[in-house]
């Protein structure tokens, strides 16, 4: 008679954070931001440089708040987005069906 036992382990996902600058270990303000949010915020913020002549009000003063109040708007949203690559892939096909859904309401005749 053969012996076998099973074992289950609860496993925590702890994101990878950026809290601390690295050069004088002082807390960034507002944080920590997950990887996520870093890297929403990084190209919001480029991509709101690259197209400041298609957006911009002309005044240097006025341009750098809408920037960075974007920016920062783009990292509060981004804090409710899951951390996991797999879940956001997951994610973006899901919203992907949803607006290549038929009016009609069928899908694959059903």
């Amino acid at each position: 008679m053969s012996e076998y036992g099973r074992f289950f382990t609860s496993t925590r996902h702890i994101p990878m954070t950026f809290g601390t600058n690295p050069a004088t270990g002082d807390r960034l303000p507002g944080g920590p931001y997950t990887s996520v949010q870093a890297f929403g915020g990084i190209g919001v913020g480029l991509l709101l440089w690259l197209t400041n002549s298609l957006w911009g009000t002309g005044l240097v003063v006025g341009d750098l708040v809408i920037g960075a109040g974007l920016t920062a708007l783009t990292m509060w949203l981004l804090r409710f987005m899951p951390d996991d690559l797999t879940e956001l892939w997951t994610l973006g096909i899901g919203a992907t069906k949803i607006l290549d859904a038929p009016a009609g309401g069928t899908y694959e005749g059903k």
